[in-house]
Parts: structure tokens; sequence; C-alpha cells
């Protein structure tokens, strides 16, 4: 007993020595991991949300285009996006083709924009002081 007491007094300042160098390697490590994760996701979010807009703007611009890839793309965005995107994007379809104006239809668009820009972590600031000005002409599908 004495011997194994006389071994763990010997062992433990290099038990100690080598978790003080494991420890912070580990959690380093799990930082990194964790930030190259949040990074990640949200280059998928601004690649499929500029997709998103790119395709808005060719289709409801020319109703005659396929509407499948925005379909498509509707559905990625469904998945990826936020709470507050996915209901932004919902209410600003739904101006489509209907009774609605076209300056309903901009603020709804607008909205949308909004809730993207603060998804992907773009002016976490005030984003209600931002202008309409800049907006595409969108025309509505008939």
């Amino acid at each position: 007993m004495n011997y194994f007491n006389n071994l763990f007094i010997v062992l433990m300042p290099v038990i100690v020595g080598a978790l003080i160098s494991i420890v912070p390697n580990m959690i380093n490590k799990k930082i990194e991991n964790k930030n190259k994760l949040k990074e990640d996701n949200r280059n998928i979010k601004l690649q499929n949300y500029v997709e998103l807009i790119d395709l808005l703007t060719i289709v409801l611009k020319n109703p005659g285009v396929n509407f499948e890839q925005i379909i498509s793309k509707i559905n990625i965005v469904n998945m990826i996006g936020s709470v507050e995107v996915v209901y932004t994007l919902n209410e600003y379809i739904q101006t489509w083709g209907g009774c609605t104006s076209q300056e309903d239809q901009n603020t709804k668009y607008f909205q949308l924009l909004i809730a993207m820009r603060k998804d992907i972590g773009i002016d976490e600031g005030d984003l209600s002081k931002l202008s309409t000005i800049g907006l595409l002409d969108i025309q509505r599908v008939s």
C-alpha cells in the first residue's frame, strides 16, 4: 500500500502536467470545430439566399419561366433558414399574383431581405433604419 502511495505522489505532477497541456488543446479544438461549423452554415445560407433572390428576380420578371428551380430553392431555404426567414418568405410568396399592391409586395420583399441579413449576421444593429431604396421593382405574377 505504501508503494502505491509513493508511486501516486511521484506520478501526480506528471499527470497534472499532462492534463494541463491536453485539456486546453481539447477545448480549443472543440471551439474551432464549433466556429467552423457556424461559418460553414452561414456560407451555405448566404449562397442559398443569394440564389433565391436571383431566381425571384428572374422568375417574377419572366412569368413564362419554369418554376421548378424556384420551388426547389424555396424548399431549401425553408429547411436551412431561421424561423423569421421562413415566415417572411412565406408572407412574401403570398403577395404573388393576388390583389396586393406593388407597395405591399415591396414591403414584404424588404422584410424578407432584413430577415436574411439578420440570419447571416449582416447589419446586426438597427435594421429598421435601412431604406427601401434599391429594392428591385418586382412585377406581380398573373
